[in-house]
Parts: structure tokens; sequence; C-alpha cells
């Protein structure tokens, strides 16, 4: 198995992970928006915007 092979098997066993290539103020415009559309509760949305501040 070639290393990019064992790359691409390492990735596919990982568990869900958080986009990293967005920025936190990214996830939370992401977060404000669907709070703003009604999609999320104002307490999700602190909830989860307290958690990617404490990373």
């Amino acid at each position: 198995m070639t290393d990019d092979e064992d790359f691409k098997t390492e990735q596919q066993n990982k568990p869900f992970e958080k986009n990293t290539n967005l920025s936190i103020s990214d996830e939370i415009r992401k977060l404000k928006s669907l709070k703003d559309d009604g999609l999320i509760t104002n307490d999700e949305f602190l909830s989860q915007k307290e958690k990617l501040l404490n990373n």
C-alpha cells in the first residue's frame, strides 16, 4: 500500500470531524444565520458559540 493509500484509508476510518477549513468566525456566522432563520434556538446558538470559542 502506498503512503497516499494509507492516508486515504486513515481518513476514511476517522469519525466525522468539524470542517477545519472554516474559521471560528465563519462557523459563528453560520450559526447566527441558522438562528436568524429560526432553525436553531438562541440557547443552541449560544451553546455552540461557546464550544467554538473554548476550543
